[in-house]
């Protein structure tokens, strides 16, 4: 914000408009002077329209504009937005499709163990959750 107004300062100052601190002579401002060399010469080679050529330049202008713009459909904008159409398509499929079910594997066919001294017994329950459990012969559960 500070360097904006100090900008603005120096831009009138070189204007003309105010006050300039003797030797106050930056980079902005030789900046400001090289534009304005630039637009003076860009002024000089500017044709000027006479007041006989006026009605001719505006009816090139009038046409110009009541002439409709050309349509034209860019192979690019079009493979885009089909392209971001098949992102979404299968964005919304991957969320609402429903997922396979889970496996479930608890049918316990055979169980044994190489333990010392222990055995292994099994049992499902009616909630079709089946526990497996080894069983020393000391008297405590593994």
């Amino acid at each position: 914000m500070f360097e904006k107004k100090k900008r603005m300062r120096q831009a009138a100052a070189f204007d003309g408009q105010g006050a300039s601190p003797a030797g106050d002579d930056t980079p902005y401002q030789a900046e400001l002077a090289r534009m304005r060399r630039g637009a003076q010469w860009a002024a000089k080679e500017t044709p000027v329209i006479s007041d006989g050529q006026f009605g001719a330049f505006m009816a090139g202008i009038n046409a110009a504009i009541a002439e409709p713009a050309p349509r034209r459909y860019p192979l690019w904008t079009t493979v885009s937005i089909a392209a971001a159409a098949l992102v979404i398509v299968i964005a919304l499929l991957s969320i609402l499709y429903p997922s396979p079910e889970g496996v479930k594997a608890n049918t316990v066919e055979s169980v044994s163990t190489d333990l010392n001294n222990a055995t292994v017994d099994w049992y499902d329950s009616k909630d079709g959750v089946t526990t497996v459990w080894v069983k020393t012969h000391g008297g405590n559960d593994l």
